[in-house]
């Protein structure tokens, strides 16, 4: 066990406070608060004025300062701090002071992952090898509402009150969007749903965003499920997650029966679940998942054949237009794209089975990104996906699932200036690049 003081009187350093004396007790024993106006406080303190409303905070009666934070180090009273401040540039600042003076600081998203094996009653390995699961007893999972009810966390925790859980892609609390540790006030288990064994799927974005669905939650449900699990599945409700897990039940016996869609605005109760199965450290986008999404992608694509479908459709367009129905468009390339012939397609006003279907039967497809590409998990190999991007919004995620696809990829950046970039601005790719890019992709070179 660690002994540490909290740096930071705000609400946030007041708040870890809380949150690791209600909860993190085997791990952290807080001697205190510090902060930079801990003489300042101290007085207040001594005339008998109170600076703490809350009733948890009745226990303090001094603040600490760097020097006495410095001298109980040296004297072996404590092991280090947690910083209690967001705001990047202080932090930094606070953390440099300390490292210079040699004291250790303990970070909750790096130093306090709580990994379930720590707590689990038996961990065995799917069918396919791809997956470790954990499985723990007698646990409440439970969705808390953050960001305004835009976004949703889910808690695994235990009976004694232990968070081994902020479900997203690892067993650790280090993935809020913000890099902050968030926790409700109290666990209240009066009206616990009993379910005898589930998987909690409730990811980070999967409530909200069709591509984090797919790769966090599609992969885990088919791996399990040709596991043998029979067990049921607790999913954030959507259409798009209604219609994958409808199309892979027709796969799976019973699955469609066996999921507890969570409603993403909601209230939810908790779900007392006795025999929890957690899926140990598969991450959206690495070579692990890319090789899950194949084996997912192919998969369906033989049950959608076996249903009497022909994939390989002639009428069906070989060059496409990826577009998006809502922000960040690529504009300016109407002729560029007619020079190509490349036809226009929205993937959102279209079934499952039609994207499917469309991303099947391509050969070349010029993309605005965004989670319309997951479905490039469906392209044939040797094919081409150009994906365009504007300026302040460029990621990787699905690199590796086309370097297992064996999908010839380019890329495309507009040169906007950075500093009159917003996020949701459409965007110009110059079109010398683009053309050099479709030449490349068709051939087509002079």
């Amino acid at each position: 066990m660690k002994r540490v003081i909290v740096w930071g009187i705000g609400e946030y350093g007041r708040y870890l406070y809380k949150v690791l004396r209600a909860y993190y007790t085997h791990r952290y024993e807080v001697v205190g608060l510090g902060d930079r106006r801990a003489e300042e406080l101290n007085k207040q303190f001594d005339s008998g004025r109170a600076i703490f409303d809350e009733e948890i905070f009745l226990d303090i009666k001094h603040i600490y300062s760097y020097d006495e934070a410095r001298q109980l180090f040296d004297d072996g009273r404590i092991d280090g701090l947690i910083i209690g401040i967001q705001d990047e540039n202080t932090y930094k600042q606070l953390e440099d002071i300390f490292n210079v003076q040699g004291i250790e600081i303990y970070n909750l998203k790096c130093n306090d992952r709580a990994f379930a094996e720590e707590f689990a009653e038996k961990t065995y390995d799917s069918v396919s090898g791809k997956l470790t699961v954990d499985v723990v007893k007698d646990v409440r999972v439970f969705a808390y509402p953050i960001w305004s009810g835009k976004h949703r966390y889910a808690y695994l925790v235990t009976e004694s009150g232990m968070v081994l859980q902020e479900s997203d892609r690892y067993l650790n609390l280090s993935n809020s969007p913000s890099d902050e540790l968030f926790l409700p006030d109290r666990f209240d288990y009066n009206e616990s749903i009993d379910i005898e064994k589930a998987v909690s799927l409730l990811q980070i974005g999967a409530d909200v965003n069709y591509g984090h669905f797919v790769f966090s939650v599609m992969t885990k449900v088919y791996e399990m499920e040709r596991s043998g699990f029979d067990g049921n599945y607790l999913i954030y409700d959507s259409a798009f997650a209604r219609e994958w897990i409808s199309l892979v039940a027709e796969m799976f016996e019973g699955l469609e029966k066996r999921v507890i869609w969570i409603g993403r605005l909601d209230g939810t109760s908790p779900y007392r679940v006795k025999e929890l199965h957690c899926i140990n450290n598969v991450v959206d986008s690495s070579k692990k998942n890319a090789k899950m999404l194949v084996v997912l992608a192919d998969a369906v694509l033989e049950h959608i054949r076996e249903r009497g479908v022909i994939i390989d459709q002639d009428e069906r367009p070989r060059r496409i237009y990826l577009k998006r129905n809502g922000t960040r468009k690529l504009i300016g390339c109407s002729e560029v794209i007619g020079k190509y012939g490349l036809k226009t397609v929205t993937l959102e006003d279209m079934t499952l089975e039609e994207q499917i279907l469309t991303l099947r039967n391509a050969n070349i497809v010029l993309a605005e990104h965004g989670a319309s590409l997951t479905n490039c998990m469906f392209m044939k190999s040797g094919t081409c996906l150009v994906d365009t991007f504007g300026t302040g919004f460029v990621d990787m995620f699905f690199v590796e699932l086309l370097n297992e696809r064996k999908i010839r990829f380019r890329m495309l950046v507009s040169q906007a200036e950075y500093a009159k970039y917003d996020f949701d601005d459409d965007y110009v790719i110059d079109p010398t690049l683009m053309d050099m890019a479709l030449k490349d992709a068709t051939g087509e070179w002079n």
